[in-house]
């Protein structure tokens, strides 16, 4: 009896750990390139194995004008020195990459580092355009003068294309007319392929709203557009929280959602599973990482204060294209027990995305389930803001005496694409001013301020009536 009891026990947790593997590799990448470029042979950074460029049957330029392969004239700065950093493909002339994968949409992930190399090449002189597979993901892009900008030493594009039965994908980097001097280079490339309909609307999906449009009743982002990823990030989290493990397909989480956040009333941190205990189901599991969803951004304790405002995020983005917003939400406080107990109001650029926003009444009363809300919004070019970023707009409200019990939206992670347009097959945005100038900064700024002092007279009069 008790060696039965033993071999059930051994059975049982063969099996647990059989699915927890798993779990972790929900989605093995049928494609996965990962391209030092301007080294040769193998190397890992611990994510990625990487392999070297050099005599690659991927590569190929003019046999008049060969690339050259470099490395960073100046000591390099910390946060750069790794792979794949530390060397660089780069031409005064076009160079193109061919990449044999399978049908369907792939993630494309370029590597940057903006700095003066060795051979002649100058950090200022790095302007060139990108095209794949006929989209045009980067124009006279100045990577300099972007990466000084942002205030950031390395950059990383990544995009979503689709690629086509009996198609390679292709990458073509093309110097910048107008100055000899200018080159295009980059330093890796990374691809991996996805589930087909991760981003892109299912055949039989209605589509979701095109918000502030009443023309066009459902959105859908079909297989013949690209997607540029802006923002991906994870709402309420502390600074010392560690990154999240996005198994298999390697995405990237910025875990600091403060940059973007305007209410100075939110709470900095809220971990969603408060006991420690509830079970998050995220399916399918690929979707987003488990760990999203253990922290969330709410609006505050106070329900009086929190009907006089908004939780906003602010981001910045080009203007004349249309974006496509996912919101990730997990209901985990064990004070909202069924539909209801908590709704809210959800606008884009001022717009209802979603009039009665409820987690639970979206998971039919499950709790711990991961949901996901998708929406599209158009941000309109102008002769004002052609060459400016626009502040792209996410607010969420209390539904006011509506029967909601808690008067405290929140949110646990977004993600943001550039969609591009169907005629001209763009991604491409302009540079930016050398100074940073965003559309509606003076105002936010205003704004601001008015908030924070009626915040300080309602939290004043609250604290003197209590």
């Amino acid at each position: 009896m008790k060696s039965m009891i033993n071999f059930k026990t051994i059975i049982i947790t063969l099996l647990y750990f059989s699915i927890s593997l798993l779990h972790l590799h929900a989605y093995d990448p049928i494609d996965r390139f990962n391209l030092n470029c301007g080294t040769t042979g193998n190397s890992t950074d611990g994510q990625r194995t990487w392999t070297g460029d050099i005599n690659s049957k991927l590569l190929s330029s003019s046999q008049n004008n060969p690339t050259t392969i470099s490395v960073p004239k100046t000591t390099q700065n910390p946060s750069s020195n790794k792979i794949p950093y530390s060397t660089a493909r780069l031409s005064h002339s076009i160079f193109n990459y061919s990449l044999p994968v399978s049908k369907g949409p792939k993630f494309l992930r370029l590597f940057f580092y903006p700095t003066t190399y060795t051979n002649g090449f100058n950090r200022y002189d790095a302007s060139f355009t990108v095209i794949s597979n006929g989209f045009t993901l980067l124009k006279d892009f100045n990577a300099s003068l972007n990466a000084d900008v942002e205030g950031v030493v390395t950059i990383l594009k990544e995009y979503v294309i689709n690629v086509g039965d009996d198609q390679r994908l292709d990458l073509s980097f093309i110097p910048s007319s107008g100055n000899s001097n200018n080159y295009g280079f980059v330093n890796g490339i990374e691809v991996l392929s996805m589930p087909d309909y991760l981003y892109y609307t299912p055949p039989d999906d209605p589509g979701f709203s095109l918000v502030g449009s009443t023309v066009i009743p459902a959105y859908t982002i079909p297989s013949n557009v690209a997607l540029e990823t802006d923002y991906r990030i994870k709402a309420g989290v502390q600074d010392n929280s560690p990154n999240i493990q996005d198994i298999g397909m390697l995405r990237n989480w910025n875990i600091n959602d403060t940059t973007y956040l305007k209410s100075p009333t939110a709470r900095d941190f809220v971990p969603a599973d408060i006991t420690g205990t509830m079970n998050i189901t995220v399916t399918p599991d690929y979707i987003a990482p488990k760990d999203l969803f253990k922290s969330s951004r709410d609006l505050g304790a106070s329900a009086t204060l929190n009907r006089l405002l908004n939780l906003t995020w602010e981001f910045p983005v080009d203007s004349g294209f249309t974006y496509f917003i996912r919101l990730h939400f997990c209901e985990l406080d064990p004070n909202i027990t069924s539909a209801g107990d908590r709704v809210f109001i959800v606008y884009l650029q001022g717009n209802v995305a979603e009039e009665l926003a409820d987690v639970m009444k979206w998971t039919q009363n499950q709790k711990g389930l991961a949901v996901q809300r998708n929406y599209a919004v158009l941000i309109p070019k102008s002769e004002s803001n052609s060459n400016k970023k626009v502040n792209l707009k996410i607010e969420m409200h209390p539904l006011d005496g509506r029967g909601s019990k808690f008067s405290d939206p929140f949110l646990n992670g977004l993600e943001i694409f550039k969609i591009s347009d169907v005629g001209f097959k763009n991604l491409a945005g302009p540079n930016p001013a050398r100074s940073r100038n965003i559309a509606g900064t003076t105002k936010i700024i205003l704004k601001m301020h008015t908030t924070t002092i009626i915040e300080i007279i309602v939290i004043y009069i609250l604290y003197i009536k209590y």
